[in-house]
């Protein structure tokens, strides 16, 4: 069952458990990378390169000096199944301040050699961050909605967190709140944290249609902004169980910045999944 954002309800929405987390992950790389300007927005692309011994790898894109990480995601050429999301999330670069303000982080399950592009998209507008930390039982798929601070608007939002406990999906649950369900994969209980962006913007959710993927195959999905808006950030919701879909890419895209692309895949041998693509929207300005 969706509701007005198109998000399943079955999941619970879990509290916050005040634990920390140790996260080890093999490979790492990051730049500044190439950066188009528009407006106050920043949009930053770093290619990156996977080795077949890479089974895991975290990619990096850096913010410019003087802004402020709104989202991100990457975007690669690897076939089904050979490049998936595990976490997605906003970085700190360890400046005088502690915010994850300054990029954008992907990590990666690879297997093969592929090319690919991490994306963050950063402006100059004051960005808040609200992060908390969840557990999660093992072999749960749950929900987890993290709100925005009072008077700000929801940008886009991560996890960070062992490789065992993985994103299924990330989409803003209204205007004010970023959401998503994460399964855990481990043997025992998990933590992870949470991030939801912020700004006061005047931003739009867009959402595509709710169309299928077939099994074991790959598919695309795309929203796009309406008038001159642009992609502050953006991600997916599916109809999927546990262990029945990942993100292969979750990416801005488009010659103006204005469209959210996904690419997902159903590992299912016999069920087809819906999955929607959702842009946040907002001003160049």
């Amino acid at each position: 069952m969706l509701d007005r954002l198109g998000h399943r309800l079955t999941g619970a929405t879990l509290s916050a458990a005040a634990v920390g987390i140790c996260l080890a992950i093999a490979g790492s790389s990051v730049a500044a990378g190439s950066v188009d300007t528009v407006g106050k927005l920043r949009y930053v692309r770093h290619a990156f390169q996977t080795k077949p011994s890479q089974e895991y790898l975290t990619v990096k894109a850096k913010c410019p000096r003087g802004t402020h990480v709104t989202g991100g995601g990457e975007v690669n050429d690897a076939g089904f199944g050979e490049l998936n999301i595990v976490h997605t999330y906003p970085v700190d670069r360890g400046d005088p301040g502690s915010s994850p303000d300054d990029g954008w982080a992907v990590l990666l399950h690879n297997q093969g050699s592929h090319s690919g592009k991490v994306h963050a998209i950063c402006t100059k507008r004051k960005v808040r961050y609200a992060t908390e930390t969840f557990q999660i039982a093992t072999g749960a798929q749950n929900e987890f909605d993290l709100p925005c601070p009072a008077g700000t608007k929801v940008l886009s939002g991560g996890t960070r967190g062992p490789r065992t406990v993985i994103e299924n999906s990330l989409f803003p649950v209204s205007d004010f709140e970023w959401g998503g369900y994460v399964e855990n994969h481990s043997a025992t209980d998990k933590s992870f944290t949470q991030t939801a962006v912020c700004a006061k913007v005047a931003t739009t959710i867009q959402i595509s249609d709710n169309d299928p993927i077939d099994p074991e195959t790959r598919g695309s999905r795309s929203s796009a902004c309406p008038g001159s808006q642009h992609v502050y950030g953006g991600g997916q919701d599916n109809g999927a169980g546990f262990d029945g879909i990942l993100a292969g890419a979750m990416t801005p895209a488009g010659s103006d910045h204005d469209v959210w692309r996904v690419a997902i895949d159903n590992f299912s041998a016999s069920f087809t999944f819906t999955v929607r693509a959702y842009a946040v929207c907002g001003p160049a300005g």
